[in-house]
């Protein structure tokens, strides 16, 4: 007869097991807790370092002050409500990129549950830059210079259209970092003859109708001597010659009567 175990030894047998276990789902729960408060003060760390980063690189662009920056940053922190209850550490805005401003906010975030498993604190990071300023800018004026903008209009708009122009050139700092250009703008803009039959460009072709007049045409009575003549004109700025029949007509036919009404 085999041996049995005896009734009284099986909890000892169950312990471990159920210790493991309730270690297993207590790391499960904690895990869901302490991971929800982790990724919510990563959320609002990052969307207030966000902010920050891009107020204080619009001080920057300003007067590139260092101190001015830095307070600017450390004043919109200090006033963001996002952040209360995280433990952050120190932190300053990284300005040894020329044009480019950077900050990194740390955050040793406490846990509920995760220090049964030897987890007291979860690091969290939120890391933003920003460039300010600019490096190279190309602008395109299209400049309204129809009938309609005659007189006062037109004179605003070359105001304003001056204004901008020396600004944005007087915030340039090497020569080449802005580019501007104009395009006057009338019923067509004129991009060079050489263009007229780009695929980028969509002009119709040319076309001419007859027209239609009211009167008696009476039929000629004699010509002679019918010889092609040859002209020259332009279309769309281009030189074009074309041709036309030219007869000799009678001197006593130099008119035409049109019917009484």
């Amino acid at each position: 007869m085999g041996s049995r175990w005896p009734i009284h030894s099986q909890p000892t047998r169950c312990a471990p097991l159920f210790a493991l276990s309730t270690l297993v789902v207590m790391g499960g729960i904690g895990l869901s807790i302490d991971g929800a408060r982790v990724y919510n003060a990563q959320q609002r760390m990052q969307a207030v370092v966000d902010s920050a980063v891009l107020a204080a690189g619009r001080r920057a662009a300003l007067d590139g002050n260092n101190a001015n920056v830095e307070e600017t940053f450390a004043n919109f922190m200090a006033a963001s409500p996002a952040l209360a209850g995280i433990p952050l550490r120190p932190v300053a805005p990284d300005m040894s990129h020329p044009r480019r401003l950077s900050a990194e906010l740390i955050a040793d975030v406490p846990t509920v549950i995760m220090p049964i498993l030897g987890f007291s604190t979860v690091e969290v990071r939120a890391f933003s830059s920003a460039e300010y300023g600019f490096t190279k800018l190309e602008i395109a004026l299209a400049l309204d210079t129809t009938g309609s903008m005659t007189g006062s209009k037109l004179e605003a708009l070359k105001d304003s259209a001056r204004r901008m122009v020396d600004s944005l050139l007087d915030r340039a700092r090497e020569d080449g970092d802005v580019l501007i250009s104009l395009v006057p703008f009338g019923q067509y803009v004129n991009v060079g003859l050489d263009n007229r039959r780009q695929s980028w460009i969509d002009v119709r072709d040319d076309y001419s109708e007859p027209a239609e007049w009211c009167g008696d045409v009476r039929p000629e009575i004699a010509r002679s001597n019918c010889r092609m003549v040859s002209y020259s004109y332009t279309q769309d700025g281009r030189p074009m010659t074309g041709s036309y029949e030219q007869c000799d007509i009678p001197a006593s036919v130099t008119s035409v009567e049109v019917a009484d009404r």
